[in-house]
Formats: C-alpha cells, sequence, structure tokens
C-alpha cells in the first residue's frame, strides 16, 4: 500500500483542478473562435474583393495573384465602393436575424435594385466594360443572398446554438474519460485502496 501524506494529496488536488480550469479555458476559446469564424463576413468579402480584382491562388507562392492576362472588373473606386457596400449589408445581425422567405426576398429585391441602379449610373466612373455588369450584379448578389439565407427563420442562430452545445458536452465526455484514467480513488488519512 502506498503511503501519503498531506503534501502529495494537496499536489494531486492541485494539478487536477489546473487540469480542469486549463481544459475549461480550451473549451471556451473554442467557443469565441467558432462563434467569431460564424458570424465575421470578412471571409465573405474577401472573396468578394478577389472576384472583382480577378485574383487566383497561387499554390507556389501561397499568395492571391491576378494573371497577366486577367483585368480587374472595375476599378478601384468601383470596388472599394461595391466592397462598402457589402460590408454594410453583411454583419452578424444579417446572420443571426430570424427571417422568413418574403421578407429574404423583398430585401433581396430591395438590394438588387439599388446596386444594379448604382452600378449602370457609375459603369463610365467605374471604368466596367458594359457587358461586364451582369456578370459583376450576379456575383454580388449571390453573396448576399448566400448570407441571407442563413438567417431563414433563425436558421444560423439555431445552429450555432446547437454547435456550442455539441463543443461543450465533446469537452464534458473527454474531461470525463481523463478523469476516468485516473486511479478511482483519492487517497486520504485512512482510506485504503
Amino acid at each position: 500500500m502506498d503511503n501519503y501524506n498531506e503534501d502529495t494529496i494537496r499536489t494531486l488536488r492541485e494539478q487536477l483542478t489546473a487540469r480542469n480550469f486549463a481544459d475549461s479555458m480550451v473549451s471556451e476559446q473554442a467557443n469565441d473562435e467558432f462563434m467569431r469564424w460564424r458570424m465575421n463576413p470578412q471571409d465573405i468579402i474577401d472573396e468578394s474583393e478577389r472576384l472583382l480584382r480577378c485574383l487566383v491562388w497561387d499554390a507556389e507562392q501561397k499568395v492571391f495573384i491576378r494573371q497577366p492576362e486577367s483585368v480587374p472588373v472595375m476599378n478601384e473606386q468601383g470596388i472599394l465602393e461595391i466592397l462598402s457596400a457589402l460590408r454594410a449589408l453583411l454583419n452578424r445581425n444579417t446572420f443571426l436575424g430570424s427571417r422568413d422567405k418574403d421578407e429574404i426576398a423583398r430585401r433581396m429585391r430591395f438590394i438588387y435594385t439599388s446596386i444594379n441602379s448604382h452600378i449602370y449610373h457609375n459603369y463610365e466612373r467605374f471604368n466596367i466594360d458594359i457587358d461586364r455588369i451582369p456578370f459583376v450584379i450576379h456575383n454580388i448578389m449571390e453573396v448576399i443572398e448566400s448570407a441571407y439565407i442563413r438567417s431563414l427563420l433563425g436558421k444560423e442562430s439555431r445552429d450555432i446554438s446547437t454547435s456550442i452545445k455539441e463543443i461543450h458536452s465533446f469537452n464534458t465526455a473527454e474531461n470525463r474519460a481523463r478523469k476516468s484514467s485516473l486511479p478511482g480513488w483519492v487517497p486520504f488519512f485512512g482510506g485504503k485502496k
């Protein structure tokens, strides 16, 4: 039978407490990162910017580049105005809202009309080839519609809630498994192995 003194018992308890605290911190960080990723529209806006600038991924250099034969869809001023409009339209409220199909359709018609007229009224200033305007509008509308569909009847809010519960459940199960690998008894004075 092993003999445990008070210092050994205290050390074991401190290690177990520190491990539980570290596990809960990792779990909270994972939840925070997950929430930021799900609600941050920056990836969507970055993808739109790459599309407008005609950038492609160069696997060798590990950066986005413009191929020599490609030309941006519009000039810098046009790109910045479109990206600014996307930032205004796509935010966490867009994703976390609870909209029905009719409300999404109404919003999409309004956004389409606004973007369509803005681009057609400014196509010379933006230096857009008039034949490319439908391509530009279609791609912008696809990005916006995809974001709004995430809010259909609160789907995104429910998905996030479910995912966080699953992460928490997984972390709890992992903690239980780790604890079960420790001896099934905690030594104390007068206890037996």
